[in-house]
């Protein structure tokens, strides 16, 4: 193990209680897990994402957060919205107990939390995660960092469409980080996305062995109108190697410049 990584793990303790130091997240409070941890701490992780989407949101709007994992996101949008306008899902146990743990430790309980993923329909499919990381977890035929060793469970699904009508407030941006999944959520949001035409933060993970996420942002603006910049800086239809890459989807009424 790297020597940073030995210094991290002694520093920030598995369940330990630490306090973020720099960035948006400054001044609040988690406990420490798999990842999150020293980086977080440091606002380091997310950085770029973070700084983007503090420089536009606005107090008032509403935001979901879809792949809330434990925390990272929810915690700045309720600090920086207020907790009765953010909403967050997440669909592993363990990671929705750690979220619960976080948002309670920093008085933003209110915020609302679903112990779901957001799918295509609503049904329950099968979800893959690696038990000493659970930030990579997805449903099982969507994985694109995972193999066929990792651990599966059963997960609950609800489409944000059927989150609407049965009355959450319709949401003015959705931040979508769910390794692979992003085309099942998008899927499921067909309504709102022709109703309420939100502002969409969404991480793409490509790889030689599924593109449905790319293939999903394709048809966002094929059959939505959006307009799509890539934060790296390169247009989205440019070829691009296997990784992670951060987009902004809007739709032109809407669109913003990004800086």
């Amino acid at each position: 193990m790297p020597l940073i990584n030995l210094v991290a793990r002694f520093l920030y303790p598995y369940g330990s209680i630490r306090r973020v130091l720099a960035g948006p997240a400054k001044g609040l409070r988690f406990r420490v897990a798999p990842g999150m941890g020293f980086s977080y701490a440091f606002g380091r992780d997310h950085r770029i994402a973070f700084d983007f989407l503090t420089k536009r949101l606005t107090p008032s709007q509403n935001v979901y957060d879809v792949g809330a994992n434990q925390g990272q996101f929810s915690l700045i949008f309720g600090k920086l919205l207020g907790v009765h306008y953010v909403t967050a899902l997440e669909p592993l146990q363990a990671n929705f107990d750690t979220l619960r743990f976080n948002l309670e430790l920093n008085q933003m309980a209110g915020i609302q939390t679903l112990c779901k993923a957001a799918g295509s329909k609503t049904e329950t499919r099968t979800f893959s995660f690696a038990s000493h990381l659970l930030t990579m977890g997805t449903f099982t035929d969507c994985a694109v960092k995972l193999g066929q060793d990792t651990t599966r469970t059963e997960v609950e699904c609800v489409t944000l469409d059927e989150l609407i009508r049965t009355g959450s407030p319709a949401p003015d941006m959705i931040k979508i980080d769910v390794e692979g999944a992003a085309g099942q959520v998008l899927a499921g949001a067909q309504e709102l996305l022709d109703r309420h035409r939100p502002s969409l933060f969404v991480e793409l993970h490509l790889s030689p062995r599924q593109n449905q996420e790319y293939s999903a942002i394709e048809g966002l603006i094929r059959n939505h109108g959006y307009k799509v910049a890539m934060l790296d800086g390169m247009p989205f239809e440019a070829s691009r190697p296997e990784g992670e890459y951060q987009s902004w989807c809007t739709p032109p009424e809407i669109l913003k410049k990004v800086v």
